[in-house]
């Protein structure tokens, strides 16, 4: 995270701030895999999205999102050429940057595909500890 992105979510949040202290969660892009606070940021995406799309499944909404973005794993034949393998790619292993465009992907298609704002980490981060509402 670059230093103009934390001035602008510090900036961000006093704006906003019902208190006088300020919290600020940073994210090592460099860590192996997604962060909690993504993969929480997800879950809360794919239900709302679930609702506005009317699909009850979440589990099959965000395969179709994974393929949709990130594409197959597994795509095959094998060997004797009798069967045709493929699985969608997980999302277990994408890096904090690449979980984050996946997130980026998302927001933009259900924004201008799907008609749909969905409130972004910070949003979330502040409202969960109270600050704004």
């Amino acid at each position: 995270m670059n230093a103009t992105k934390v001035s602008q979510m510090e900036k961000n949040h006093w704006l906003n701030s019902k208190g006088e202290t300020a919290l600020i969660e940073i994210i090592d892009e460099r860590k192996k895999t997604r962060s909690k606070a993504q993969n929480d940021l997800y879950w809360v995406w794919l239900r709302i999205l679930s609702d506005h799309t009317g699909y009850a499944d979440l589990e099959e909404l965000r395969r179709l999102l994974q393929k949709k973005f990130l594409g197959m794993e597994y795509d095959f034949w094998n060997q004797a050429r009798t069967e045709h393998i493929t699985e969608v790619q997980g999302t277990s292993k994408l890096t904090v940057k690449k979980f984050r465009d996946f997130l980026e992907k998302i927001e933009t298609f259900a924004n201008v595909e799907l008609g749909c704002t969905l409130p972004n980490e910070d949003d979330l981060y502040w409202q969960a500890m109270g600050v704004t509402s």
